[in-house]
């Protein structure tokens, strides 16, 4: 009887070490969630654009393609800016949701910069500097801007109303940064709901 108490004593004492000896399972790592992925805006075309705003961008673009078509501003006051090339020269306009044109700027040739305002640039401009020039029409309003370079260097950028009148210069770094027209900003409006196209062909 003492015997048959003895084995069964040491026979529970071997499960027991050999249950603290067992290796312990390790948890199961969890699957990684997959992270969601930004939603792409559906690019923006002529054809999703008020008729009159299309009608009026059309006009001024012509056949050449907008290389940027832009939508700005609140549900009830959208404006549309589009950008081109014609002819080497960069062309960009802002119209309303009605087609009204609100502001226009042009790369133009020097022959169709006024001669008071010519004369007025090269003043203030750095000595044996070329000059390049935008026009800008808001409204009634209409200004030229000069930007001045030499051997491939931006040196100064003016802005000069019909009379030839500086309104700003520009004369630090940043003017070397590009013409006015290529900010996204220049048109005023807010920038809270951009919708726009990088490139965009030209769906009449």
């Amino acid at each position: 009887m003492r015997n048959w108490m003895l084995a069964l004593v040491l026979a529970l004492g071997a499960t027991g070490l050999a249950a603290q000896d067992a290796p312990k399972a390790e948890p199961k790592a969890e699957p990684k969630k997959a992270e969601a992925k930004p939603e792409k805006k559906e690019a923006l075309t002529l054809d999703k654009l008020p008729e009159a705003a299309k009608t009026a961008i059309t006009k001024l673009a012509g056949d050449n393609k907008l290389t940027k078509l832009v939508e700005k501003g609140k549900k009830d006051a959208k404006t549309y800016k589009a950008e081109w090339t014609a002819d080497s020269k960069d062309h960009e306009v802002v119209v309303s949701a009605e087609g009204k044109v609100l502001k226009s700027e042009d790369d133009v040739d020097a022959k169709d910069v006024p001669q008071t305002v010519q004369d007025a640039a090269k003043k203030a401009a750095p000595e044996g500097a070329k000059l390049e020039w935008v026009k800008i029409t808001e409204g009634t309003k209409t200004l030229f801007e000069a930007t001045a370079s030499k051997d491939g260097k931006e040196l100064k950028t003016l802005l000069l109303d019909g009379e030839g009148k500086v309104q700003a210069d520009d004369d630090d770094d940043d003017a070397e940064e590009g013409k006015g027209h290529d900010a996204d900003d220049d048109d005023g409006e807010e920038d809270d709901d951009d919708h726009e196209d990088g490139e965009e062909d030209d769906d009449d």
